[in-house]
């Protein structure tokens, strides 16, 4: 498990195309995408799919014009 998942402060739509939201922080920003099965049906779970060296809020990672959502809390299943 990434152990510094627990100190992401925002959550945002991706600006890239293969991945659905982005959280993190100023220092690094975790890219979640759809779960696919093997016939390439997506499911409605999100996994990690890319690990970025960026802020959450650098244009690389946050679609300009949506919103930035604060995270409040975590809870692990």
């Amino acid at each position: 498990m990434f152990n510094g998942l627990g100190t992401a402060t925002h959550v945002v739509e991706s600006a890239k195309s293969d991945i659905v939201i982005f959280m993190g922080q100023t220092m690094w920003s975790l890219g979640l995408g759809h779960q696919r099965m093997h016939d390439g049906e997506e499911t409605s779970r999100h996994i990690p799919s890319s690990l970025i060296n960026d802020s959450i809020l650098s244009t690389h990672v946050h679609r300009g014009g949506t919103a930035v959502s604060a995270i409040i809390g975590l809870r692990w299943k």
